[in-house]
């Protein structure tokens, strides 16, 4: 998965700041990853709030059946 542009919150200059650019200034090889890392998953997150917030006709415009839904839904944080 490759995920364009992060931004984050930068608590030593106060300012929100691209991880990438963060990365090249001071950030470890490992705590960048692992930051890419959580960052995506608290996007599967958000996207399944969304999900599970559709009523079912707007899941058949979708064409997402409810089991599918409830499958998606009961994936932990870390799937």
């Amino acid at each position: 998965m490759t995920i364009q542009k992060l931004d984050t919150f930068d608590p030593i200059t106060r300012k929100m700041q691209n991880l990438d650019a963060l990365r090249a200034e001071r950030l470890p090889l490992r705590l960048y990853r692992w930051l890419v890392s959580l960052e995506g998953r608290f996007a599967k997150l958000r996207s399944r709030r969304q999900l599970a917030a559709l009523e079912d006709w707007q899941l058949e415009d979708i064409g997402i059946t409810p089991e599918r839904r409830d499958r998606e839904l009961n994936k932990s944080f870390w799937d």
